[in-house]
């Protein structure tokens, strides 16, 4: 199973003060190869500003907990959609719709709700 996680909630994978029980859970369970996290594109950028996170995020991937779709994959379908996420998004976060419809990511961690109800939305 596929997850993606929010560049507004990235952060806390990592911080040890506010990793809380479901913080700790989501990294023990990509960690553990439980659920696969999908990284790329846009959200990919904004997930590495943080050094740590990107180190982070990096071992994942080495580890095989993690994958990439290439930036230019999820730009296109981002390109392809967006008169539909112009239409029908409630957030400004297309990048990680379109990173989840080439994924196929079916699940999401953020604090985002606006864009919960975007990943919903069929």
């Amino acid at each position: 199973m596929c997850v993606i996680v929010d560049a507004n909630v990235g952060g806390n994978l990592i911080r040890s003060k506010e990793l809380n029980q479901s913080a700790r859970k989501f990294r023990d369970y990509v960690e553990q190869s439980k659920i696969t996290l999908v990284v790329g594109g846009k959200l990919k950028k904004e997930l590495y500003k943080n050094s740590i996170l990107k180190g982070w995020l990096e071992t994942q991937l080495e580890n095989g907990s993690a994958k990439n779709i290439p930036y230019e994959v999820v730009k296109k379908a981002e390109k392809e959609e967006s008169q539909l996420y112009e239409e029908h998004c409630l957030s400004n976060d297309k990048h990680v719709l379109a990173l989840a419809r080439v994924s196929g990511a079916r699940l999401l961690y953020t604090h985002d709700q606006k864009l919960a109800k975007d990943f919903k939305n069929p």
